[in-house]
């Protein structure tokens, strides 16, 4: 538990010694849970410069790894996540206090919130229902924070969603992109790294996981690769000559083709699920959503970070039972925008 400078409890839950960086000043507070590659001291150091919460989004935007922050400034407090929702917030109301969690149980636990089941049959929508339909909660009363915002709970107000982020210009050259997107993704690894004894990471063959690999082979104590052996050859190449860089053969595992599918609803789903579902597109289009970005490229590159996001929180609440951080360095904040 990390407690409010009032002494109150603030946040509850379970945590590693080396998720939780933190720091107060007087009657503020900043709370860093996650990967994060920042020092108490250099984060009290920012703290103390700051006067509410809008001055979070230097911290913000210049913080490397995947984490929620939540900082308490001049009365108000401020709850966020990752832009790929990695780490998310869902939120709600109880007895006119506003509460937010990093899962929707938890919030729904609390306001005692049923299930909506026209968004369980949305869920049924392979590979993801559209945008803004894709981040719609299943427990009624409970919200998750749209891409780029902030929660902000003033003391004497419901709290409401706050844009702090934006898609920036792609007007950067491709040579200093280049290497600014390889400087985020060191310090991506290097935030994973850092406290990890062992580090196993995917090696398909491909330029992404190769990359980290490389990345991470000088940095963790001890590295472990692992590799899918796939049908076809495509990634065959590139893998064996990874692999003799990297030094010991990486362990296999055989597996079967990957589908590929546009968004549609199974076979089995009922009259009625598709009846649900496509009245709920029909009436999201109908409020006529904001792109998650000007630019189709971006708004593809978002919604895709943002499924991949959601697999990787799931998943790593899954390793989590077994002891193990389930990681994906491509989808840090610092990381998405360079790339973008």
């Amino acid at each position: 538990m990390v407690r409010h400078p009032s002494g109150r409890p603030w946040v509850i839950g379970r945590w590693h010694d080396e998720e939780l960086t933190s720091a107060s000043a007087g009657s503020n507070a900043v709370v860093l849970l996650g990967r994060a590659r920042i020092s108490e001291s250099e984060l009290a150091r920012k703290l103390a410069a700051m006067r509410s919460v809008s001055d979070v989004d230097s911290l913000s935007r210049s913080s490397h790894g995947c984490f929620h922050l939540l900082a308490s400034i001049g009365g108000q407090v401020r709850a966020q996540g990752s832009l790929t929702t990695v780490r998310q917030v869902f939120y709600g109301s109880v007895a006119g206090v506003a509460v937010a969690a990093d899962r929707p149980q938890s919030v729904a636990a609390l306001t005692e919130a049923g299930i909506d089941e026209e968004l369980v049959a949305l869920r049924l929508l392979f590979p993801t229902a559209p945008h803004p339909l894709s981040q719609a909660c299943l427990w009624r009363g409970v919200t998750s924070l749209p891409l780029g915002h902030y929660l902000l709970m003033p003391a004497n107000s419901g709290a409401r969603p706050v844009r702090w982020w934006t898609p920036p210009e792609p007007s950067v050259p491709l040579a200093q992109g280049a290497d600014t997107l390889r400087r985020a993704l060191e310090a991506a690894v290097e935030t994973r790294t850092a406290h990890s004894a062992t580090v196993s990471t995917d090696l398909s063959g491909g330029m992404d996981s190769t990359s980290l690999c490389f990345l991470a082979a000088p940095r963790a104590a001890r590295l472990v690769t692992y590799h899918h052996v796939p049908l076809g050859p495509s990634n065959a190449r590139w893998l064996r000559s990874s692999a003799a860089l990297l030094g010991p053969e990486p362990g296999k595992r055989g597996t079967g083709p990957a589908w590929e599918s546009p968004p549609a609803m199974p076979l089995w789903a009922t009259p009625r699920a598709v009846s649900a579902v496509r009245s709920l597109i029909h009436a999201a289009a109908d409020g006529e959503p904001d792109p998650l970005a000007p630019l189709p490229v971006q708004h593809d590159m978002l919604s895709v970070a943002q499924l991949c996001g959601e697999m990787t929180r799931r998943a790593s609440r899954f390793t989590a039972r077994h002891g193990l951080s389930y990681e994906a360095p491509y989808l840090d904040d610092r990381v998405v925008e360079t790339a973008m």
